[in-house]
Parts: structure tokens; sequence; C-alpha cells
């Protein structure tokens, strides 16, 4: 059970420093970012 719950954990940190409970919303903010800024300039 810890082992599983460890490896989650361990993914996560690595899929992004934020905590688990704010991973989407500040991926999705800056994802939406770049693509409102990119544009522009493309």
């Amino acid at each position: 059970m810890s082992k599983s719950n460890n490896n989650s954990k361990k993914s996560q940190a690595m899929f992004k420093p934020v905590s688990p409970q704010t991973d989407f919303p500040v991926l999705e903010h800056e994802l939406l970012e770049k693509w409102y800024k990119n544009p522009l300039q493309n």
C-alpha cells in the first residue's frame, strides 16, 4: 500500500512541481497563457 502510494506521488512530482491540488489548474493556466501569447508572435 505505502509502496504504491509512494509511486504515484513520485510520478506526480515528476509530472510537475506543483502540489496535486493545484496540478491541473496551474498547468492549464500556463498553457492558456502560452497559447494567448504565442499566436500573436507567430
